[in-house]
């Protein structure tokens, strides 16, 4: 695993991850409204904290594309994005919005193939960010948490990251991620999760 800093890979890091993915690669696109929470940094103990959204090969790793709000120690809240094997890291200025506010994130694929894969396109809070391929047009999708130390100890958060609201997009448009889709979970700890249908689509929690 890698670490980001100032939208740069930096040395290895021990981590700790939890994630909410899709069993099926049966996806065009994913989106979600995010509160990121405190994401908990402190010297001597978690060094950097990445929330993500992910739309690609996710259980092999072998393509995919990520959203990714960082916050490391020594820098404020950062927007980036990463790309496995197409561009990687890209950085896309500052969270300026409160950490107890919605963010929104989308990854769509726009049907469109050509000689380096499927077209997709990222926004954030409904702004283009990037565009660039992935190898299939229907892929897994996911939401991660990742913490970084080199001493094996992690910061409690003060408040949690909370994926609310959220969706999932195949050949017949939009629709809520909700319990009809087979979907997993896991975390390491000290990292913790809590998953529940809200009044919409799933609701996904989770904190160290």
């Amino acid at each position: 695993q890698e670490a980001v800093s100032d939208g740069f890979v930096v040395a290895s890091q021990v981590d700790r991850t939890s994630c909410m993915r899709t069993s099926a690669a049966s996806w065009r696109g994913v989106s979600c409204e995010m509160v990121s929470g405190s994401m908990g940094i402190a010297s001597g103990q978690t060094l950097y904290h990445y929330l993500c959204m992910q739309l690609g090969n996710l259980d092999s790793g072998s393509n995919w594309v990520e959203t990714v709000l960082s916050h490391n120690l020594g820098e404020g809240y950062l927007w980036c994005t990463y790309d496995s094997d197409e561009g990687y890291w890209m950085l896309h200025g500052t969270k300026n919005t409160p950490i107890t506010s919605a963010d929104t994130y989308t990854i769509m694929l726009d049907g469109i193939q050509d000689a380096y894969g499927w077209t997709y396109d990222i926004w954030i809070n409904y702004d283009w960010v990037r565009t660039g391929h992935v190898s299939s047009l229907y892929n897994q999708a996911g939401f991660q948490k990742e913490v970084y130390s080199n001493s094996g100890v992690y910061t409690s958060d003060s408040s949690h990251a909370v994926f609310y609201r959220n969706w999932l997009q195949n050949s017949q448009g939009w629709a809520y991620w909700t319990s009809s889709v087979n979907t997993w979970w896991s975390t390491v700890s000290p990292i913790q999760e809590s998953h529940s249908m809200g009044a919409l689509s799933y609701r996904w929690e989770t904190w160290v």
